[in-house]
C-alpha cells in the first residue's frame, strides 16, 4: 500500500511539472513573438529589414502546439493514477479538444510556410 502512495504522489508531482513546463513553454513563446512583433513595428518604422508576420505566427504557433503536448501529456499522467470512468471521459473530452487544436493549428502553420 506504501509504494501504491509512493507512485500516485510521483505521479502527481510529474503531472503538475508537465503542466507547468507546458505553461512555461506558452508564456515564453507568447513573450518571444510579442519582442518580434515590436521588432516588426520598429523596423517598419525605420525602414530596417523586417521580420515577416507570418514568421512570427507560424513560430507562436508552433510553441503553442508544443506546449499543448505538454498539457495533454499532464493530463494522460493525472488519469493513469485515478483511472475512474468520470476521469476518463474527461480526459477523452480535453485530448479530442486539443487534438482538434492540434490539428487545425497545424494545418493553419503549414499553410503560413507555404504563403
Amino acid at each position: 500500500m506504501e509504494l501504491t502512495n509512493t507512485i500516485v504522489r510521483y505521479a502527481d508531482l510529474l503531472s503538475v511539472a508537465l503542466a507547468l513546463f507546458g505553461v512555461f513553454v506558452v508564456t515564453v513563446a507568447g513573450l518571444q513573438a510579442l519582442f518580434r512583433y515590436i521588432q516588426q513595428l520598429v523596423s517598419s518604422i525605420t525602414g530596417a529589414r523586417e521580420v515577416g508576420y507570418e514568421y512570427i505566427r507560424q513560430y507562436f504557433g508552433l510553441k503553442i502546439l508544443l506546449g499543448l503536448e505538454f498539457f495533454v501529456a499532464a493530463d494522460i499522467v493525472r488519469t493513469i493514477v485515478t483511472p475512474s470512468f468520470s476521469e476518463l471521459g474527461k480526459l477523452a473530452a480535453i485530448v479530442s479538444i486539443r487534438i482538434a487544436l492540434s490539428y487545425f493549428l497545424g494545418r493553419e502553420i503549414k499553410g503560413l510556410g507555404k504563403g
